[in-house]
């Protein structure tokens, strides 16, 4: 199941990540800020 994109601001990234997987979703991109600029994070490996 694709979803878009969604917006959150949380130090619980993986455990975000596993609720939507759980519902059927997968990460194809984190983005955040790293030491003052936004970068983007491979998802996590399965």
């Amino acid at each position: 199941m694709k979803l878009f994109h969604y917006h959150w601001w949380t130090d619980k990234i993986e455990e975000m990540e596993e609720f939507y997987r759980e519902q059927g979703f997968e990460t194809d991109l984190r983005v955040g800020r790293f030491q003052g600029e936004m970068q983007s994070f491979n998802p996590p490996l399965t």
